[in-house]
């Protein structure tokens, strides 16, 4: 059972890791971001060339701001998955 991580594709298909949010919004991953089982079959989405550009700060901070926010959302899930979950205790 091996697995990969988003981090791993992205840099992969990318050249840098920082860019796994493009790949996390064109699939349908849960919230096991960093950890996929083989055979997974992902999305990679076809990034414009200056979206991938490091040296520009702006798309930096663009992506870190939309890792940030897919972060969030994973992290809200669970919490309400756990609240759910201990409702019946």
């Amino acid at each position: 059972n091996k697995e990969t991580s988003i981090l791993q594709i992205a840099k992969t298909f990318y050249h840098k890791d920082i860019f796994w949010p493009y790949i996390f919004q064109a699939n349908n991953i849960d919230d096991n971001i960093l950890n996929l089982e083989s055979g997974t079959i992902l999305n990679i989405p076809k990034v414009n060339k200056e979206l991938l550009d490091t040296t520009n700060s702006v798309n930096i901070t663009n992506v870190r701001s939309l890792g940030d926010s897919l972060l969030e959302e994973v992290n809200q899930k669970r919490k309400k998955e756990l609240e759910d979950s201990l409702k019946g205790w």
